[in-house]
């Protein structure tokens, strides 16, 4: 008899594990959108730099730097004088370049070394390209640097941004730094290709990030504190948005005005959310406590937005991992992966498809497109390199 009710009892706590286990998956509204996952030899340390042609260029542990084909074979790795920031960026259709500890290192898209240059840059620091080749770096002692395709030093503006520094290419081919002096306000500069300073503005937070507009009379945004600025062409402010809770990434911005950024969540004591500015918050959990790399929400190829998340196990159930989608308008699902997305962040290919890189997992995981968006512009990597993935060379898709 007792067995019985042993047995009964045991089943019935399986059952409600069962339930309580599909409960949870639906109200996160788990669904399937991996289009495929690519095998790597070593695990990746970044994000990578997608090249038009369906190449893809990673840094990977053993401090090493690798190519892949299309298909994933691998053409070829290359051993690195020491670490570096682990995202390459793409230059030219013949040229990319890592950071290191203060060196720019540039590299053929075969893997032979073209310069190594002195540019008092260290690892974290993420050089950006605008579409003439042409390479920029906000360094350590808060300059401004212009470097040619080759590597020399076109010129060095001082800014005095020491911490917090953020840089953009903005589609006019002018650049935005935002960081904050060694003594008064954080400040956002505008300044010319050349290196001259075209606006000074200051701020009443240090920026969160940057990022670039596609409504005509915009130029950027900037996130700082519970307030998004608009930018017009000359550094004006033009729009001011409010945020629920401080943020802590680049705002995205899209054709209708909105903007959207990862703040922190608003009285939930911990953890980050997705936020609309001027509107409500999707929790994420506490998904980037190191994202210095991480550009925020996407937008993808479809006109969703995307961002990681993580839902903490409760009890004996699982914890899940990996990439929300949401519709502008908020409809939203959520794509699990095998472990935290890496502080690397999401990046985008080509096509607008999300890339996710995974902690501990020798993988690049793509998501599918739910559709096809006409009105999705190229310009889309909020945190300072168009370079990466909307270089208009040799054909913009």
């Amino acid at each position: 008899m007792p067995l019985r009710w042993l047995g009964a009892a045991l089943s019935l706590c399986a059952l409600g594990w069962s339930v309580a286990w599909w409960s949870t998956r639906q109200a996160l509204q788990l669904e399937n959108h991996l289009e495929r996952a690519l095998a790597l030899p070593f695990q990746p340390l970044g994000r990578p730099a997608l090249h038009p042609d369906g190449r893809i260029f990673v840094v990977v542990g053993g401090a090493q730097l690798m190519a892949l084909e299309p298909s994933g074979m691998l053409s070829w790795n290359k051993r690195l004088p020491g670490p570096v920031t682990p995202q390459p960026v793409l230059v030219r259709s013949d040229l990319l370049v890592l950071q290191g500890a203060g060196q720019l290192l540039g590299y053929s898209l075969g893997g032979d070394p073209r310069f190594a240059v002195d540019d008092n840059g260290e690892v974290g620091d993420l050089p950006c390209a605008d579409p003439q080749g042409l390479i920029y770096l906000l360094d350590r002692g808060g300059g401004l640097a212009g470097f040619g395709p080759e590597g020399q030093l076109r010129f060095r503006t001082e800014l005095g941004l020491l911490k917090g520094r953020r840089l953009i290419v903005l589609p006019s081919g002018q650049l935005l730094a935002a960081g904050v002096p060694e003594q008064g306000p954080p400040l956002l500069v505008l300044s010319e290709p050349t290196g001259v300073v075209v606006a000074r503005r200051r701020l009443g937070a240090p920026a969160a990030g940057l990022g670039v507009s596609p409504r005509r009379g915009e130029l950027a945004a900037v996130a700082a504190g519970t307030e998004v600025l608009v930018l017009g062409p000359g550094a004006e402010v033009v729009r001011r948005v409010g945020l629920p809770a401080a943020a802590r990434s680049a705002p995205l911005l899209l054709r209708d005005g909105s903007v959207f950024v990862l703040s922190e969540a608003p009285g939930s004591g911990g953890g980050w959310a997705l936020c609309r500015a001027g509107g409500s918050c999707i929790p994420l959990g506490p998904v980037a406590e190191a994202a210095e790399l991480s550009s925020g929400p996407l937008l993808g190829g479809d006109g969703r937005i995307y961002a990681a998340f993580h839902a903490p196990g409760r009890w004996l159930l699982p914890g899940y991992h990996g990439v929300l989608s949401a519709t502008p308008a908020g409809g939203l699902w959520r794509q699990a992966l095998p472990g935290p997305v890496s502080s690397a962040g999401l990046t985008l290919g080509w096509d607008g498809a999300v890339i996710a890189v995974v902690d501990g997992e020798r993988y690049l995981w793509k998501l599918a497109l739910t559709q096809k968006e006409d009105a999705y512009h190229p310009w889309r990597v909020p945190v300072g390199n168009p370079a990466g993935s909307s270089h208009p060379w040799p054909a913009n898709p």
